[in-house]
C-alpha cells in the first residue's frame, strides 16, 4: 500500500510539473531579446522608463518540448509498470497493455480538462511511432528469435504473413462493401462541426475506401502480439508462428496500403499494368528490406572483429548499425521492420561471437529495457489519442468489421494449418489453431496508418473510429480472455529457459540421426538442408565474420 501511495504522489507531482509548464506564458519576455532573459513587467500606473530588468529565471518550453514530452511519458510508463507488477491480484486477470491504455486515456482526459486539446502532451505523431518507438521492439524480437523454431516453421509463417494478409485484407474490404450495398450497413456522411448528418445518402465509403480499410486492419500487430503472448507463455510453435507472422506481414500490409491510397486518390481506378507494378513493389519492399538488414549485419560483424582493444564502444556500434538498417530501408520506402529483424537475426549469430561478455550483458539488458519502455509508451499513446481523435461512430460498420476479422482469420488459419499438417511430423492441434485465431491482435500500426490518411477523405473519421474499436476489442476482450482460455483448453505452455547441456547434446544427436535417415532413403528434407547450412556456416561464414580467437574458444567449448 505504501508503494502505491508513493507512486500516486509521483504521478501527481509529474503531472503538476508538466501542466505548470505546458503553455508558454508571457512573463515579460521580450521578442526582440535573443538572450532568453525576461524583461521586467510594466506598471499599469506608471509610464515605462524604457529600462528592461534582468530576470533570473526564464521559461523556454519550445526549446525542450520534444525531450520533455518523451521523458515525462517514459517516467509515467515506468510508474504504471511498477504499480501493475506490485498489485499481483490485478496482474493475474488483466494484461499490462490494457492497464497502460486505460492510464493513457485517464491522463489525456485530465490534461484536456485542465489545459484543453492544445496541450503538447496530447499530440500524437505517427513519425515518432514509426521512427523511434517501433524499432527497439522489433530489434529485440529479431535478436531473441530462436532460429531453429523459426526456420522449422518458415513455410507456415510465410503463408500467414503473405497469403493470409492478402486474404484478410480483400476479404474484409469486399465483405464490408457488399454489406453496404445490401443495406446491412447504412453509412452516412457525418458533419462534426454542425453535428448534423449530411442528407441520407448511403455508400459514402466506396469500394476503394473499404479495401483501404481492409489493408490497414488486416495485418496482425507485432507490439500487441508480443505483449500478450509473452505474458501467457504459450508453447514454442504457437509463439513463433504468430510472432513471426506479425513481424513479417509488414511488407504485404505496407504495399497494399500504398496501392489502395493511390487507388482512392485516382479517378477511374488504376490500369491493369499498375497492379503488376504493385506486385513488383511487394517483392522490392520485402526483398530490399531483408537485404539491407543482412548487409548491415555483415558490416557490423566485420566492424566488431577489430574492436578487441576498444570494447567500450561495442554496444554503441551494435545499436547504431541496427537502427541505421531501419532508417536506410525507410529512406528507400522499403520495409524497415524486415530490415531490423534480419539485422538483429544476423547480429545474434556472428556479432555476439565477437563482443565481450560485458558488452553482451549490456546489449541484452539495454535492448530489453528499450523494448519494454517503447511498448509501454505506445499503449499509453493509444489511450491518449482517444481524447483528441474525432470519432464517427457507426455501430453496424464496427460490428461487421470485428466479425469479418474473426471469421476470415479463422478460415485462413484452418485452411493453412490443414495444408501444413500434411507435411509436419508434429501436428498443430485444434486448440492451438483456436489460439492462433484468437491471438490475431491489432494494435498501434493499424491506428497509425489510419491516422495519417488525408483529411479530404469524407470517411477518414469513420475509418479511425472503426480501427480504434477493433484494436480495443482485440486488446481488451481477446487479450484479457486468452490467458483463461489457454488454461481452460489445456493448451501446452512453455517457460523460457536456457537449455541444459544434456538437452543440447540430445538435440544435436537427433539432428544428425535424422539427417542420416534422409541420406539413406535418398530424401532431402529440412534436416539435410540444416546440415548443409551448418557446414557452410562453420566452414566459411564463421571464419569471415568472427574473430579468430573467439572461434578457437567456441571450438573448445
Amino acid at each position: 500500500m505504501k508503494k502505491i501511495v508513493s507512486w500516486t504522489i509521483f504521478f501527481a507531482t509529474t503531472l503538476a510539473l508538466v501542466l505548470s509548464s505546458s503553455d508558454e506564458k508571457d512573463y515579460g519576455l521580450d521578442p526582440a531579446n535573443n538572450s532568453g532573459c525576461k524583461t521586467a513587467p510594466e506598471d499599469d500606473g506608471h509610464k515605462s522608463s524604457g529600462h528592461h530588468g534582468i530576470s533570473i529565471v526564464s521559461l523556454n518550453i519550445e526549446m525542450v518540448k520534444t525531450p520533455l514530452v518523451l521523458v515525462v511519458w517514459v517516467l509515467l510508463a515506468v510508474g504504471v509498470k511498477v504499480i501493475y507488477h506490485t498489485v499481483e491480484k490485478f496482474a493475474k486477470f488483466c494484461p499490462e497493455s490494457c492497464v497502460l491504455i486505460i492510464f493513457g486515456l485517464i491522463a489525456g482526459l485530465i490534461l484536456k480538462a485542465i489545459s484543453g486539446t492544445d496541450n503538447m502532451l496530447l499530440s500524437f505523431d505517427s513519425n515518432t511511432f514509426f521512427l523511434y518507438l517501433l524499432p527497439p521492439i522489433v530489434l529485440d524480437a529479431g535478436w531473441c528469435m530462436p532460429p531453429r523454431h523459426f526456420f522449422d516453421n518458415i513455410g507456415l509463417i510465410l503463408s500467414f504473413a503473405i497469403f493470409g494478409t492478402l486474404i484478410n485484407s480483400f476479404g474484409i474490404g469486399l465483405g464490408l462493401h457488399y454489406l453496404i450495398q445490401g443495406g446491412a450497413i447504412n453509412v452516412t456522411n457525418f458533419d462534426h462541426e454542425s453535428g448534423a448528418v449530411d442528407g441520407v445518402a448511403d455508400h459514402t465509403i466506396d469500394l476503394p475506401g473499404c479495401l483501404l480499410f481492409g489493408s490497414l486492419i488486416a495485418a496482425v500487430d507485432p507490439v500487441a502480439v508480443l505483449a500478450v503472448f509473452d505474458s501467457v507463455h504459450v508453447n514454442e510453435v504457437l509463439h513463433i508462428v504468430v510472432e513471426g507472422e506479425s513481424l513479417l506481414n509488414d511488407a504485404v500490409s505496407v504495399v497494399l496500403y500504398r496501392i489502395m491510397t493511390v487507388v482512392v486518390g485516382t479517378e477511374g481506378g488504376l490500369e491493369s499494368k499498375e497492379y503488376g507494378v504493385g506486385f513488383i513493389a511487394f517483392l522490392v519492399i520485402s526483398g530490399g528490406g531483408t537485404l539491407i538488414g543482412l548487409v548491415y549485419a555483415i558490416i557490423t560483424s566485420l566492424f566488431t572483429r577489430v574492436l578487441t582493444h576498444v570494447r567500450v564502444v561495442e554496444p554503441l556500434v551494435v545499436f547504431f548499425f541496427a537502427y541505421l538498417s531501419y532508417i536506410t530501408a525507410e529512406l528507400f520506402h522499403w520495409s524497415g521492420i524486415l530490415a531490423i529483424i534480419f539485422c538483429g537475426f544476423g547480429m545474434k549469430r556472428y556479432v555476439e561471437e565477437n563482443i565481450s561478455r560485458k558488452s553482451h550483458t549490456t546489449i541484452k539488458y539495454f535492448m530489453k529495457m528499450l523494448a519494454v519502455i517503447s511498448e509501454s509508451v505506445i499503449f499509453m499513446f493509444l489511450g491518449l489519442a482517444m481524447v483528441t481523435a474525432k470519432f464517427d461512430i457507426n455501430w453496424a460498420f464496427i460490428g461487421w468489421s470485428i466479425i469479418l476479422c474473426l471469421v476470415i482469420r479463422s478460415l485462413v488459419v484452418v485452411v493453412f494449418v490443414a495444408i501444413s499438417n500434411r507435411f509436419r511430423i508434429q501436428k498443430i492441434a485444434k486448440v492451438d489453431q483456436f489460439i492462433m485465431v484468437y491471438g490475431g491482435l491489432r494494435g498501434a500500426i493499424s491506428f497509425s496508418l489510419a491516422f495519417i490518411l488525408t483529411d479530404d477523405l469524407p470517411w477518414k473519421n469513420l475509418v479511425i473510429t472503426t480501427t480504434y474499436a477493433v484494436i480495443i476489442f482485440t486488446v481488451f476482450i481477446q487479450g484479457i480472455t486468452i490467458g483463461p482460455l489457454v488454461k481452460l483448453l489445456h493448451v501446452r505452455t512453455h517457460e523460457k529457459k536456457k537449455p541444459t547441456l544434456n538437452e543440447e547434446i540430445i538435440e544435436h544427436i537427433m539432428a544428425h540421426v535424422m539427417w542420416g535417415f534422409e541420406e539413406v532413403v535418398g530424401k532431402h528434407g529440412e534436416n539435410y538442408y540444416r546440415q548443409w547450412f551448418d557446414h557452410i556456416d562453420n566452414t566459411y561464414l564463421m571464419r569471415w565474420f568472427t574473430n579468430k580467437k573467439t572461434r578457437q574458444v567456441c571450438k573448445t567449448w
